[in-house]
């Protein structure tokens, strides 16, 4: 049995998750709004290795994402 501290924190692994929007995408983009989705994931996920916060994640996923034609 493992007992943690109440001032420990708990050890996390962030996860992060893209949506590239609601509407339709024809099948021509499918490939590009799946790249383009990782591509995001990976943006954010950089930025949390540097230490950034959740926002500087979304800030970062975000960018990618306005980046690429497939989701304007």
């Amino acid at each position: 049995m493992s007992i943690t501290p109440p001032d420990a924190h708990p050890v996390s692994t962030p996860v992060i998750i893209v949506h590239g929007g609601a509407g339709f995408c024809p099948v021509e983009l499918q490939a590009a709004a799946i790249e383009g989705t990782r591509a995001a994931a990976e943006a954010g996920m950089q930025a949390l290795r540097r230490g950034g916060s959740a926002e500087d994640a979304v800030v970062a996923a975000i960018r990618v994402l306005e980046q690429r034609p497939c989701f304007n």
